[in-house]
């Protein structure tokens, strides 16, 4: 029934829940209003950290995976063993029963494997695998992930550059599946939400060889130790799964970090071959869900967050009629991301207390970046800048 309703119906459906909107919308203003008067009158400046040693400690976290694991871990065996250096390979077992730890310890005795007794999901998962972590410089890997042989240089390039948080591989998919993702990430605010999507990568994107990204994709990415464990980490509050690697890549950006997609490291992605098995359906609301938390946790623009609050209702119609979400999906969605307002607050306040960067300032600043002309000349030394570099209170 839901899912045959009209256009108006679903706007109907949701009109009801705009008082509750409009409310949200004046505390995350007002909020943000103390957040600014707190800045201005004692703001506190983000720490400045040293170039990080090339040296990666790989985090693979791996639930009921053996299978995954036994076509991704050889292939990142062998491109640690080709790049060569001081690197550490970390899987993180999140409460497996098929034998995963065995097949580990039997096959690949140079892997340091972590154990949980239980799913702590992705982001408690990869959480225990960076406390083990001894290295610089983290990658983040899915057990569905197979590295090329020569990913690793790339990604270790730009960390050249102090500001820089992190790089991400190209993605890509095996032949049989369409380039949804390509790790060249965009949003774009349509006036209510954020569209998000991948761009593809041109030749262009090629010639320069780093290209400035909005999120780096969780499932393959390098980031610098020291600013990931400044920033929080992954945020648990996105738990089991997706939105938590854009939240803490918008973070970084925020504070006037800056993250990038290293267009000559690869990795294929058997996509969702993991999560898949918590069903469709599932994965569905919990994205939905979690688009509403990372816009109320993240976006400090005024006008934005009036826009978006101000037209909510069309906004949840608009989700409402995507095949497979529907009215019901996409209300269960809403509500079980206002039960977590107060713990999004408590989170906006420990971000808010520093200079930030704009939503505008950092949406344009990757907008222009497809404009940019190619980089570097010669054989210069890379140091990848993308627009302005301005804070603001």
């Amino acid at each position: 029934m839901w899912q045959k309703a009209t256009r108006w119906k679903r706007l109907l459906a949701f009109a009801t829940c705009a008082p509750i909107d409009w409310l949200l919308g004046l505390i995350f203003l007002v909020s943000e209003l103390a957040f600014r008067f707190v800045r201005r009158l004692r703001p506190l400046p983000v720490p400045s950290f040293t170039t990080p040693a090339p040296e990666c400690s790989f985090v693979v976290v791996s639930w009921n995976g053996k299978d995954l694991l036994s076509e991704s871990l050889p292939a990142l065996v062998e491109a640690v063993r080709s790049h060569g250096g001081n690197h550490e390979i970390i899987v993180v077992d999140n409460g497996s029963v098929d034998q995963t730890v065995e097949y580990i310890q039997s096959q690949f005795p140079e892997v340091r494997l972590v154990k949980s007794q239980v799913n702590r999901f992705f982001s408690g998962g990869n959480s225990l695998g960076v406390q083990a972590a001894t290295r610089d410089i983290l990658v983040l890997l899915n057990n569905d992930m197979v590295v090329s042989r020569d990913f690793i240089a790339p990604l270790l390039e730009p960390f050249a550059d102090a500001d820089v948080f992190g790089v991400g591989s190209r993605i890509v998919l095996p032949p049989d599946k369409a380039q949804e993702e390509t790790g060249k990430t965009r949003i774009r605010f349509n006036g209510y939400d954020f569209d998000w999507r991948h761009d593809a990568v041109t030749s262009t994107d090629k010639r320069k060889r780093f290209v400035p990204v909005l999120w780096l994709h969780g499932g393959a990415a390098a980031m610098d130790r020291r600013k990931y464990l400044w920033l929080g980490g992954l945020d648990q509050l996105y738990d089991p799964f997706y939105v938590e690697d854009a939240d803490l890549s918008y973070r970084a950006w925020k504070v006037g970090w800056r993250c990038l997609l290293a267009v000559e490291s690869q990795a294929l992605h058997r996509h969702r071959a993991s999560t898949s098995r918590f069903g469709e359906d599932f994965i569905r609301k919990t994205v939905l869900r979690n688009h509403y938390i990372f816009l109320w946790k993240n976006v400090t623009d005024l006008r934005l967050l009036a826009m978006h609050f101000g037209r909510c209702a069309r906004m949840k119609a608009r989700r409402a009629g995507i095949v497979g979400v529907g009215v019901r999906r996409q209300l269960e969605a809403w509500l079980e991301a206002v039960k977590r307002v107060p713990a999004i607050l408590g989170r906006r306040y420990r971000l808010g207390r520093h200079k930030l960067r704009s939503d505008k300032e950092i949406l344009a600043t990757i907008a222009s970046s497809d404009c940019e002309p190619e980089w570097p000349p010669g054989n210069a030394s890379p140091r990848p800048r993308v627009g302005s570099e301005t804070l603001v209170s």
